[in-house]
């Protein structure tokens, strides 16, 4: 597990690309899942937008808090990727809401996805959706300072539990 402690939104912003270029794209036949844990306004939205951003998306990347999930086309990349997939599951109560809406069959080998709040899957659908994705956990926590912030990561698939 590596950990940085970022400034700023903005250097957030960088931490989000270099985990990105860490990622051994051709290595990896699966949907690339970013699972983004940590408490309200610390930071996971700003990573999620740098993720979209690197990926060529050119539309505004909003916040899916009342939607869900946002979809977007992603622009030519060195990846090869075609979707980015912003999802925040601070609303969702279990994986049951997330059947409903087809959340598992979202994903192909061709989409970079970050969710917030993978904990609210509930554990056993949590557990159902890592065998199918290659997942990156990152958590985010506040730093000493009120703009300050500590980004953990781990690129081999982890259990924060």
């Amino acid at each position: 597990m590596e950990s940085t402690l970022t400034k700023s939104p903005e250097e957030t912003a960088k931490v989000a690309v270099n985990i990105l270029s860490k990622v051994e794209f051709k290595k990896i036949n699966k949907p690339i899942v970013f699972l983004l844990r940590g408490e309200l306004g610390g930071g996971k939205t700003v990573f999620a937008k740098s993720i979209g951003k690197t990926l060529g998306v050119k539309e505004t990347i909003t916040s899916p808090t009342f939607v869900i999930f946002n979809e977007y086309r992603a622009g030519k990349n060195m990846w090869g990727v075609n979707r980015f997939l912003h999802f925040d599951l601070y609303r969702i109560e279990n994986g049951n809401e997330l059947g409903e809406i087809g959340f598992l069959n979202l994903f192909g080998k061709d989409s970079v996805a970050c969710v917030e709040w993978p904990e609210n899957m509930g554990e056993k659908y949590l557990e159902k959706f890592r065998k199918m994705i290659y997942s990156i956990d990152v958590r985010f926590e506040y730093g000493e300072k009120k703009c300050q912030r500590k980004i953990s990561f781990g690129l081999e698939k982890q259990n924060f539990g």
